[in-house]
């Protein structure tokens, strides 16, 4: 998954597009470590799927319309 970095010049590599990262805690499973980075980082939430999709990527852009992934 990848973020778009805001475009503000005092950030690190502003205006790219970087692949979000993140660890697993000792008290987590992998699946809950994505589900939490997704959600620290991109500021959305996955949605469970009954038809085997996987996950359905929901969050806010800087426009303030949400969209779906």
């Amino acid at each position: 998954m990848l973020q778009l970095r805001d475009d503000k010049p005092d950030i690190a590599w502003p205006g790219y597009w970087p692949v979000l990262t993140g660890g697993v805690e000792a008290d987590e499973t992998p699946r809950t470590a994505v589900l939490g980075e997704i959600q620290e980082e991109a500021g959305g939430g996955v949605a469970e799927c009954s038809n085997g999709c996987g996950g359905i990527f929901s969050g806010s852009w800087s426009s303030g319309q949400s969209r779906r992934a």
